[in-house]
């Protein structure tokens, strides 16, 4: 991927692992993080003073439309309530053209399905109830082009468990179901 330029908003950054490394390569980048949980942002803010944090719910961004040039939410979506208005708040915070980043488990690998249910099944007990949706890669993707993104980039990894999607807004205004 190329660098990124402008401002990024992170939502769901928890501890700001994803975000960390995200301004590592790209140190010219401005970020803006959130999350809903105050400890995982008082987490963040001592571990890099080059990224503003704001404790925020993805479901309802205090930002302006189009106030930014790149959106991620990495390993978030399977864990918020109702994931389609969190992509609403994206589509309305993103720029036209801006790219949006999502990171999700492949609910469409059979693999992870596995892996899932074994690792609940042991040292996962604690993250029973942590995923409340699991994502189709087909399903996410019409949902994506329902509102007005176009897949720019779509890659599978960790032997298919895990899919990033690299999308563009492509119009001025979100579509609505």
């Amino acid at each position: 991927m190329k660098p990124l330029y402008g401002l990024l908003l992170d939502i769901g950054c928890d501890g700001a692992t994803f975000t960390e490394k995200i301004k590592k390569f790209n140190p010219n980048l401005s970020i803006i993080a959130v999350d809903v949980s105050k400890k995982f942002i008082g987490y963040a803010v001592g571990k890099c003073s080059d990224i503003s944090y704001v404790v925020s719910d993805g479901q309802c961004l205090p930002f302006k439309e189009e106030s930014f040039d790149v959106l991620t939410c990495l390993e978030v979506l399977e864990h918020v309530i109702d994931p389609m208005t969190v992509l609403k708040e994206a589509c309305r915070c993103l720029k036209n053209r801006g790219h949006f980043i999502i990171l999700v488990p492949n609910g469409s690998s059979q693999l992870f399905r596995i892996v899932w249910y074994l690792w609940l099944k042991g040292k996962g007990k604690p993250q029973r109830k942590a995923h409340i949706h699991q994502f189709d890669e087909d399903d996410i993707e019409k949902q994506l082009l329902t509102l007005g993104f176009r897949i720019v980039k779509k890659e599978k990894f960790h032997f298919g468990m895990l899919l990033l999607l690299n999308t563009q807004k492509i119009n001025e205004e979100c579509q609505d179901d």
